[in-house]
């Protein structure tokens, strides 16, 4: 008799706890805002703001309850419009491989609010055609941290939409001291299993 009782309330908390999913998989569309040096090679003034879009994918694994390691890649591609020393547009692609933890709560069984914290390198590449000195392509592999969150909505069994996901991205460019902090903004489709 006493084994059957102790059944029940291990059965009630059962019930009453949400099953979390021990893996996210999320693919989606991103566009990140950003900014280039205006004016000729070495020009400190920060030139006008545009938008490269691109894809973004991650897996998080859930180690606990409400906290997961998350695998985040992302690349987006983009041009600005020609300024007073550049003859056309200028041309940037950019790469993003980010790891760490994602702090997840279950608000309810279908709506999932997270925030995270990702560290790791980025890789960019820009064309510049300038009147007075022609074509420049620089490179820099740089050292990212990006700090933000978002939320998942649940559709139907497996599949959520990610309604937002925001981060803030702050590069050391070329390990030399400089730095730059950018907005990344995705949406799309997660897959919880």
């Amino acid at each position: 008799m006493l084994a059957l009782a102790s059944l029940f309330p291990s059965c009630a908390r059962s019930q009453s706890v949400p099953a979390v999913p021990n893996y996210t998989v999320f693919g989606g569309f991103t566009a990140v805002r950003n900014r280039f040096v205006y004016g000729p090679p070495g020009a400190t003034a920060p030139g006008p703001v545009f938008y490269v879009n691109g894809w973004e994918a991650s897996i998080e694994r859930k180690i606990g309850l409400w906290i997961g390691i998350v695998a985040d890649f992302s690349q987006q591609y983009g041009n600005a419009s020609g300024g007073p020393f550049w003859v056309g547009p200028q041309q940037e692609n950019q790469s993003f491989a980010l790891f760490g933890p994602q702090f997840s709560l279950r608000a309810s069984r279908r709506v999932v609010p997270f925030a995270n914290v990702l560290l790791g390198p980025s890789y960019g590449t820009a064309f510049e055609e300038y009147y007075s000195e022609g074509p420049s392509t620089s490179k820099a592999l740089d050292f990212t941290t990006a700090v933000g969150g978002g939320v998942d909505l649940k559709i139907a069994g497996p599949i959520w939409i990610r309604a937002v996901q925001m981060d803030y991205l702050h590069t050391k460019n070329d390990f030399n001291g400089d730095h730059a902090t950018q907005l990344r903004v995705s949406a799309g489709v997660s897959f919880r299993f």
